[in-house]
């Protein structure tokens, strides 16, 4: 098993460095998930967010590794060996012996996919086509949901972070569409309806407005003859609490001063 990860992580540091030589989008896959054409689907996903972001994210899967190495120390490992993003560098790793994924981020890009909480919006999209064995939806939504935390980086100045009511990266215009006009429209409604009413109030003269309940209640329309209480029964429902079951989201991280990042099961 050790001669295996020594070997595994010697090749995929020798593909990483051919790969920088020839700037194709990287992926090493031990594993053997993906057909030719697979690869060269997720490899074009890859190759948009490159373009366009000048991230490079590299694909590596592994069939297992000894148990006393970290997934994320692993990826960090490979990590380090790739330098070609300008804004940023990415290894997303799985290892289906113990069935772990890790996404590990260099400096640059750790302040756009913000820590575990960048890493937990990405893994929402992607755990269900992993957890199905869609590996190639899996690489694509990687690629996609990386673009779409740089989209919101390039817009807004500031990674990502989970906001209440905001549940996307795309999510920052949305409150400023339909619902906030509506929400506008309805202020303006009731200030506008507020206003005749009081107005209407104030020009009828048989109308005054009282500030104090009693003046509704009249003493003698009830007259209490006779009070008694009677116990009646209890009634007790005792239902067992519900075991807390652990998420299948980001649990891990091995980041560091040179790292980002994190990972989970799937």
């Amino acid at each position: 098993m050790k001669i295996r990860y020594i070997l595994c992580l010697a090749l995929a540091l020798v593909l990483i460095s051919m790969s920088s030589v020839f700037a194709s989008p990287i992926i090493f896959d031990d594993a053997k998930l993906l057909k030719e054409n697979e690869k060269q689907q997720v490899q074009a996903e890859l190759q948009k967010v490159a373009d366009t972001h000048q991230v490079d994210i590299a694909i590596v899967t592994l069939s297992s590794l000894p148990k006393n190495v970290s997934l994320g120390d692993y990826a960090n490992k490979l990590l380090d060996q790739v330098n070609r993003g300008a804004n940023g560098n990415m290894v997303f790793l799985l290892n289906m012996d113990t069935r772990d994924f890790y996404v590990a981020t260099d400096n640059k890009l750790r302040n756009v996919v913000y820590e575990t909480e960048g890493v937990a919006y990405m893994s929402e999209a992607f755990l269900p086509k992993l957890k199905s064995k869609d590996y190639t939806g899996t690489f694509v939504l990687v690629a996609q949901k990386t673009g779409e935390l740089c989209d919101y980086y390039a817009k807004n100045g500031k990674p990502w972070r989970q906001e209440v009511g905001k549940t996307s990266a795309n999510a920052e215009d949305e409150g400023m569409g339909l619902p906030l006009q509506l929400l506008i429209a309805l202020a303006l409604a009731g200030v506008v309806t507020f206003l005749v009413r009081s107005s209407l109030i104030s020009s009828m003269n048989n109308v005054h407005a009282v500030s104090d309940a009693d003046a509704y209640f009249d003493d003698s329309s009830f007259q209490l003859s006779r009070e008694r209480d009677m116990y009646l029964y209890t009634d007790i429902k005792r239902e067992p609490k519900s075991q807390a079951t652990k998420s299948s989201g980001v649990t891990t991280t091995s980041s560091d001063s040179r790292h980002g990042g994190g990972g989970g099961k799937f």
